[in-house]
């Protein structure tokens, strides 16, 4: 198997948010952060009163809701993930060592027209798996769907936008070996694709991979079920299964 590691596109990346744990005031650009007794954080601005809305703060994003209070592992009224620090950033990540940055919040389709936010990412991957595998194995890259296949065809792997419930849909069948880093592995490649496919529609797909990715291999820390909508940064996953492979429903 031959071995890919050229990559292209080099996206900027953020770092994580201001780390909000320890004293009650922390020093600030134009303000100062102060621990609400109750729990929770507000920053108040050069006025001395809590900012609402969206604010930058030592090169990072943040929301202030309701009496200023930060939001923090949720969503912003305008569809933004902010992680538990309460920073939204812009996720990026190498997969088969190819730069992808992830959307700034959820994918949602303009009618039936999909535009891959790592498109020349899944051209370089496609590439890579074509030359690695010999050609036994392919990335195919459609408005209509990507997918993963193996020499006969059989879908190994699938994202399609989803006219059931308007988000989109994840078939598996494949294990997802996220220990494996040998590029002559096979698993290893299916791992890589996985998480590239996750990047393409979520602005969390680090939340979105795990909980994937752990329903699908058994152990399901997250409780994705066939019933009830389960959410996961910035989007809510559906599990559903059909002949050997498993179906992850996301919508935001």
């Amino acid at each position: 198997m031959t071995v890919c590691r050229r990559g292209i596109k080099r996206g900027r990346a953020f770092l994580l948010g201001l780390l909000l744990a320890g004293s009650v005031y922390f020093p600030a650009e134009a303000g100062m952060w102060q621990a609400l007794p109750e729990g929770g954080y507000v920053f108040q601005g050069d006025s001395g009163i809590p900012v609402t809305g969206w604010f930058e703060d030592g090169g990072k994003w943040y929301y202030g809701g309701e009496n200023g209070v930060i939001l923090m592992n949720s969503m912003t009224p305008d569809g933004y993930y902010v992680d538990m620090t309460g920073a939204w950033y812009r996720r990026s990540a190498k997969f088969l060592g190819i730069d992808f940055q992830a959307p700034d919040r959820f994918l949602t389709r303009l009618g039936e027209t999909v535009i891959w936010p790592g498109q020349s990412g899944l051209e370089e991957m496609a590439v890579c798996i074509r030359k690695a595998f010999g050609g036994q194995r392919s990335l195919s890259i459609k408005e209509s769907g990507l997918e993963y296949k193996d020499s006969e065809g059989n879908i190994l792997m699938g994202l399609y936008p989803d006219s059931v419930y308007g988000g989109w849909r994840l078939d598996l069948a494949v294990k997802l070996e996220s220990g494996s880093t040998d590029l002559t592995s096979a698993s290893t490649y299916s791992y890589q694709v996985f998480q590239a496919f996750l990047y393409q529609i979520s602005s969390s797909p680090e939340l979105a991979i795990w909980a994937v990715r752990d329903g699908w291999n058994g152990g399901n820390i997250w409780g994705l079920n066939r019933t009830v909508w389960t959410r996961t940064g910035d989007m809510q996953i559906l599990y559903g299964a059909s002949e050997g492979m498993g179906h992850f429903w996301m919508v935001p």
